[in-house]
């Protein structure tokens, strides 16, 4: 310091810089963490190799009493959250689009966890998650002209909140139901999911693809996907309904597949720690 000076200094210029923390983005020292629900989120692609609807219960027997559902950056506790990474290629196996998406977990998934976790019998096979779903659902809003008032075109599915739109949690599985003629005509919409636990601990992993003119009407526009189980017997599938209980629902961008055209999707529930 030059003569004269105080032997201290705590003025932001008498600092010394290099001794300053580094400053490191919020998620630097986790890979794994993700945004908030509804922000952007990287394109990952997930490989799978195990099979087994075992992983579910497996899945559902770790789940912590104190579990939230939600983004891990939104605290420090456990995470409880689902979420889809769709991928849509032509009839050649090539990349047309992809997106990623997180869930709502309805209040029938919100079922299916409790007594899988807290009910001394173990969860009857049916009633775990083992199906990937598509629908035809509206997933829009419309604007009366006098009030100015904003409400979903379907309200048995979609609620309306702060401007945002989101899936009602308290759904019923039948107003999930695909339209009979345009979307499903009579075939399988619903397929049972390759389910696995992926490398990282904590999380499971259903995947199925879907085919244009195999599972859906080809030029059909999927809205949406959902997480259904067999809880009917004999399970059919048509639609989530004739499945079972609806677990949780991804409202995704439309995609439209012409024949043969494929949506690949990879549904991912985590309810690992980010602490621990």
């Amino acid at each position: 310091m030059p003569p004269g000076s105080p032997a201290s200094c705590d003025l932001p210029a008498c600092r010394d810089v290099t001794q300053r923390p580094e400053r490191r983005p919020p998620h630097a020292n986790n890979l794994y963490k993700r945004p908030k629900v509804g922000a952007v989120m990287p394109k990952l692609t997930y490989g799978m190799a195990l099979t087994g609807s075992a992983a579910i219960l497996a899945l559902l027997a770790l789940t912590p009493a104190g579990a939230q559902f939600q983004p891990s950056d939104m605290g420090n506790g456990p995470e409880l959250y689902g979420m889809a990474e769709l991928v849509h290629r032509d009839a050649d196996g090539k990349l047309i689009a992809s997106q990623t998406v997180h869930n709502t977990l309805v209040d029938s998934g919100e079922d299916i966890l409790v007594r899988g976790t807290f009910v001394s019998t173990a969860l009857p096979d049916v009633d775990k998650p083992d199906a990937l779903c598509i629908t035809d659902i509206d997933t829009g809003t419309t604007t009366d002209s006098t009030t100015g008032v904003t409400t979903a075109v379907d309200p048995d599915v979609f609620t309306i909140s702060n401007n945002t739109i989101s899936v009602r949690e308290d759904v019923n599985v039948t107003s999930l139901t695909p339209n009979s003629t345009t979307f499903a005509g009579g075939l399988p919409t619903c397929i049972p999911a390759t389910v696995a636990l992926n490398d990282i601990p904590g999380e499971a992993v259903l995947n199925a693809t879907f085919t244009g003119g195999t599972n859906l009407v080809a030029g059909a526009t999927v809205t949406a996907v959902s997480v259904c189980n067999s809880a009917v017997v004999p399970a059919d599938n048509a639609d989530c309904a004739s499945r079972g209980d609806l677990f949780s629902v991804i409202t995704i961008a439309s995609t439209t597949l012409i024949a043969d055209q494929t949506l690949e999707v990879t549904y991912i529930f985590d309810v690992t720690s980010p602490d621990s």
